[in-house]
């Protein structure tokens, strides 16, 4: 949550807590209109992540799900 919008951010954490990526305060996954929000973060299996949220567009009624 930043700056009044609910956008998805991530950061990649090394195992002594470091933070590795640039901004240090997260990379944008997601910024588009509207919130979102569930957002699930999982494994792939090769040292990646799949992550899925769903997307409130007040503007169209209708939620949309990403990932």
């Amino acid at each position: 949550h930043r700056g009044g919008s609910y956008d998805i951010y991530a950061q990649k954490i090394d195992s002594s807590g470091a933070r590795q990526w640039t901004p240090v305060n997260g990379v944008v996954i997601c910024d588009a209109v509207g919130t979102q929000k569930s957002c699930k973060i999982v494994p792939d299996g090769s040292d990646g992540a799949i992550i899925t949220w769903r997307n409130d567009n007040a503007d169209w009624n209708i939620s949309f799900f990403y990932s």
